[in-house]
């Protein structure tokens, strides 16, 4: 995420904490990229700064399909959950967007269109 919820969560990681990194939604919008304060550079402030790297996902293509197997049914198993935000109506899709890049959603932005009873 970076930002407020990296400046929140940084100072509790533990030691020897692994943090992947894959991309800063709210450095999207900074006028001017180049003096964004990034994940990197918060994690780098800590006392005990932990390992921490940028990753693509196509880095991992080739798990890609088993991965997606073993966690669909870990999340029907119960094992992993989830949290999503639903917004309702195309119409606020900007406005929820907008939120997204500021925090104000917890987990997955989701925009209903339609009601999923009908049709």
């Amino acid at each position: 995420m970076g930002g407020d919820v990296t400046r929140a969560v940084a100072p509790l990681l533990n030691p020897g904490a692994r943090v992947p990194i894959c991309g800063y939604v709210s450095n999207y919008n900074d006028e001017d990229m180049a003096s964004a304060i990034t994940p990197f550079h918060i994690l780098k402030e800590l006392d005990n700064v932990p390992e921490h790297r940028f990753f693509v996902v196509t880095e991992w293509h080739a798990q890609w399909i088993e991965a997606t197997k073993q966690l669909g049914a870990w999340i029907k198993e119960g094992k992993i959950k989830y949290r999503e935000s639903i917004g309702e109506g195309i119409e606020n899709a900007p406005e929820l967007f907008r939120g997204m890049l500021k925090g104000r959603n917890f987990g997955k932005q989701l925009v209903r269109v339609a009601d999923e009873t009908v049709g």
